[in-house]
């Protein structure tokens, strides 16, 4: 006992440090247990990769486009998120113009009606004219030019219908020279002797009395001269001879010059033609054989010829470019046309 007071305290710490031992040998023991009652996954070996997600790819990629609404572009086609497609009536049936095959205009594709922003909706549309240029829509569509673009536009001769044609009577037909036929010439004669009268006649007014003249003479009642003769012959179809003679005449005021053949009366080099011009609104009085312009651009033309059926132009800038221009009385004008170069 008196042990027992005398190291009470030792034997206190004894008592502590097998206690503690005990306790950390019972929580040896149940990390023990843990361990086994409760098995850890096994760790995903590293295999083939997982497939990627589609839908997931998609979303992610609208989403970019939303955060990015500078490179997001709408098509028209689409129509809007809020209002629904535009349909027309045309001919009792609904028609869509962006996917429909049936044309608003017949002969007008829709897509050309949409690329150039044109109002579908009116059906007068193809006889407007939207940029101001005096052409019309269908003017615009079949030269293949910018209906939205004033500079870009069909020729301007195609505004020409033909209002009327006046051909001159020539008052002038050259008979032969009554003194000296071409086969009583030497063969192979280029002209007529120097004193040779030549016979002048006019054919609208028989009253009037043959002129006989050299060359170098002016015909009286006219500014024409006489310049150069040139004996010519040929067959009938009985093998007679027949004079062809040319005799070369000079417009004094324009120095034109004019063939007469002997025994033939020819057009008169004064006929004239008067074109309407739509996109002036004017009259253009042409004589045959003579140049025009057509404001507002340089594009300048020759009168060729005309007659009932219209009248035949040549550019001036680019020689050999003829065009055919209708009459404005046909009832459905036929669309004007170019012509092959001669």
């Amino acid at each position: 006992m008196d042990y027992l007071k005398a190291n009470y305290e030792r034997l206190l710490l004894i008592l502590a440090a097998l206690f503690l031992l005990g306790a950390a040998f019972f929580a040896v023991t149940g990390m023990q247990e843990c361990r086994t009652t409760f098995v850890s996954p096994a760790q995903a070996g590293r295999g083939a990769a997982f497939a990627p997600n589609e839908s997931l790819a998609a979303l992610k990629s609208e989403s970019a486009k939303l955060a990015e609404p500078g490179e997001f572009t709408w098509d028209a086609a689409d129509g809007s998120l809020f209002v629904s497609r535009v349909y027309l009536l045309r001919d009792g049936e609904l028609v869509d113009i962006f996917e429909s095959n049936t044309q608003l205009y017949p002969g007008v594709p829709n897509e050309w009606i949409l690329q150039h922003e044109l109002d579908y909706a009116d059906r007068d549309l193809m006889m407007k004219d939207a940029d101001a240029d005096a052409f019309t829509n269908e003017e615009e569509f079949r030269a293949g030019s910018n209906p939205r673009d004033p500079e870009s536009k069909p020729p301007l001769w195609s505004k020409l219908r033909l209002a009327s044609y006046e051909k001159i009577p020539f008052r002038i037909k050259f008979m032969g020279a009554p003194s000296s036929k071409p086969w009583d010439l030497p063969e192979g004669s280029k002209s007529f002797p120097a004193d040779t009268l030549f016979a002048i006649a006019n054919p609208t007014d028989s009253n009037e009395p043959t002129q006989f003249l050299k060359i170098g003479d002016k015909i009286k009642g006219t500014e024409l001269k006489i310049i150069e003769a040139i004996p010519k012959m040929t067959k009938n179809r009985i093998g007679a001879d027949i004079d062809v003679s040319e005799l070369v005449v000079q417009d004094l005021g324009t120095s034109d010059k004019i063939v007469l053949t002997a025994e033939k009366e020819v057009d008169s080099p004064y006929s004239y033609a008067i074109f309407n011009y739509a996109v002036t609104g004017e009259d253009i009085r042409v004589e045959k054989g003579k140049t025009f312009p057509l404001p507002p651009g340089r594009d300048s033309y020759k009168l060729i010829d005309a007659d009932a059926t219209g009248a035949v132009i040549e550019s001036v800038s680019v020689p050999g470019e003829r065009h055919t221009v209708p009459p404005a009385s046909a009832q459905t004008a036929p669309a004007p046309e170019s012509l092959p170069s001669p």
